[in-house]
């Protein structure tokens, strides 16, 4: 009898066993189901703070060639052109996203320029000049607390710069120049010249 109730006990402790086993692996089912629709949502919400920040960069740049209505549509220009060079270059779908924010916020700075100066009809003097030259360290300066923006300020703080080392504000030359400044420059050149 003891040996009986031995063999019942132990066929007892497999099937609880095995029943445990069964609730395991439903609950780490509905793991996997609630951790996938966590990761949706997640996903879902990042998209939409992209829309958001993407909104609210196209409304800055629309807000500064508002301003200067001999340039109004110049940032939407450059920054279109600036993403299809971008693409003519292979470079990845991220890299055109910066390309195409960066651009978007080039003369973001030209917010901190007087319009005496920024809206002056005719040439510059050296004094406005080297005011107006302030304009890309001012867009650094605004953005770059914003985390989302970091790796596209090179456009707005580098797009003055020039191959030879006479540009602004910083005189790289050459390769020292961000690549996605120097795309941007040449469909910022590209713009002004048509």
């Amino acid at each position: 009898p003891e040996r009986l109730a031995g063999i019942v006990r132990g066929h007892d402790e497999v099937a609880r066993l095995a029943q445990l086993r069964n609730e395991f692996f439903a609950q780490q089912q509905q793991l996997r189901a609630i951790n996938e629709t966590l990761e949706h949502r997640v996903e879902e919400r990042t998209q939409e703070l992209a829309e958001a920040y993407d909104g609210m960069i196209l409304g800055w740049s629309r807000a500064m060639d508002s301003k200067d209505r001999e340039t109004e549509g110049h940032t939407q220009r450059v920054a279109e052109m600036s993403a299809r060079l971008g693409q003519a270059m292979e470079l990845d779908a991220d890299q055109i996203e910066l390309l195409w924010r960066g651009s978007l916020l080039h003369d973001i700075g030209k917010i901190g320029i007087p319009d005496a100066i920024l809206l002056k009809p005719g040439k510059l003097t050296p004094e406005e000049m080297e005011i107006m030259k302030t304009h890309n360290t001012l867009a650094y300066e605004m953005l770059k607390e914003v985390r989302f923006l970091e790796p596209c300020l090179c456009i707005p703080l580098s797009h003055h710069e020039k191959w030879d080392g006479t540009g602004y504000p910083q005189g790289l030359a050459g390769e020292e120049i961000p690549l996605l400044a120097r795309i941007f420059a040449v469909a910022d050149v590209w713009d002004a010249l048509r």
